[in-house]
């Protein structure tokens, strides 16, 4: 779920600090804060039962901080509708929101960060399949 999270936040940094959705791309940008919202709510779901053995999270504690994320993410889709121009063509384009630059840089480097922490468990996930896939099954 984490791998699947990192590359979430990643697209959705770099595209609303670089992007602009005009019409019906912006079911796009609402389809990736869709994925957003099930893999945060999965994400409580399992987070409970993966921790059992460490005593567990209560899932309360997971689903407030899962909560505001989602809205945080609502809001930023609100942002990016009201920038975009819903009756123009349909299509992405590169069109910064007027915002600081320093922002944008910002925003940016936090996507291409997600995006490293995504290609890093990946890679460890995509390893311990491997291992597992190797190792000798018990009788």
């Amino acid at each position: 779920m984490h791998t699947a999270r990192h590359f979430i936040y990643a697209s959705q940094f770099v595209i609303i600090a670089n992007l602009r959705f005009h019409g019906a791309a912006l079911l796009l940008l609402l389809l990736l804060y869709g994925v957003d919202v099930f893999i945060a709510w999965s994400d409580v779901w399992e987070e409970h039962d993966s921790r059992r053995i460490q005593g567990g999270l209560p899932r309360e504690s997971t689903s407030c901080t899962s909560c505001s994320h989602c809205l945080s993410g609502v809001h930023a889709l609100r942002c990016a509708g009201g920038v975009a121009r819903p009756l123009s063509s349909n299509r992405v384009v590169v069109d910064p929101p007027a915002v600081p630059a320093l922002l944008r840089l910002y925003m940016t480097g936090m996507g291409l960060g997600a995006f490293c922490f995504f290609v890093h468990d990946l890679a460890g996930w995509l390893r311990l399949r491997r291992a597992r896939a190797a190792a000798p099954r018990a009788a």
